[in-house]
């Protein structure tokens, strides 16, 4: 992470959507958050559906020990909702990207910001204005400049492979205690149902049992009767 860009690979997750690894990254002065599905194949490292979040809509940001969370604004009278999490595993990387979002989300400048990127980009197109060709020594420069900026750019490429297998690992392994978990759930279920259905049984014969009891009482009642009957005619 640089000083003007926040950049790193993380797991994203969006409300009602399942988690996905992402290469997520915003310059600190532009309220905009990128966001790239990031995966490794075959050892290269892919990317795919790029989206973006932009951060004037969002209201504010609360973080924790495991994420970074995005709420929406309270606007006419509705409350926030979350917009997205940023599932980090290092403290001081929560801390980091919690402090660079406050900062942008709050900053007046944004928009300005937004208007001289602008600007400096349509600058910085062919023909925007004229110029005379580079002298030897500029373009020795300028080929100094792009190998090392191909250098930065491998040695970054080989560390995001590297934090994009981790968190992919990490995944895997969450998804797998997830199952021993809801396996476990099932079985203690199974055993709960089998346990009532023996408490059922249990009451069904303790009734039968009563039953059996009263009447027992009854029968034995009726024959001291006739017992004291047949004594009292003699």
């Amino acid at each position: 992470m640089g000083d003007d860009i926040m950049e790193q690979a993380m797991v994203v997750v969006f409300p009602e959507d399942d988690p996905r690894v992402c290469q997520v990254s915003f310059r600190r002065n532009v309220p905009l958050l990128i966001l790239q599905t990031a995966s490794i194949e075959a050892g290269q490292m892919r990317f795919g559906e790029r989206n973006s979040l932009d951060l004037r809509q969002a209201g504010s940001v609360v973080a924790d020990g495991e994420k970074v969370s995005i709420l929406s604004r309270t606007t006419n009278g509705q409350q926030s909702h979350l917009m997205l999490e940023l599932h980090m595993d290092d403290n001081a990387e929560i801390q980091a990207w919690t402090s660079a979002l406050r900062q942008v989300m709050n900053s007046e400048e944004g928009a300005k910001a937004n208007a001289k990127q602008a600007k400096q980009l349509k600058a910085s197109r062919p023909g925007s204005s004229p110029s005379s060709p580079p002298s030897k020594d500029e373009q020795k420069e300028i080929s100094e400049q792009a190998d090392e900026e191909c250098s930065l750019l491998r040695a970054k490429s080989q560390k995001l492979q590297q934090r994009i297998t981790t968190l992919e690992a990490l995944s895997d392994r969450r998804e797998k205690q997830m199952k021993r978990l809801l396996k476990r759930l099932d079985g203690a279920m199974q055993m709960l149902e089998a346990l009532e259905d023996m408490l059922e049984q249990q009451r069904k014969a303790i009734s039968a049992q009563k039953v059996a009891i009263s009447a027992l009482k009854e029968e034995g009642a009726v024959d001291e009767e006739e017992e004291e009957e047949e004594e009292e005619e003699e």
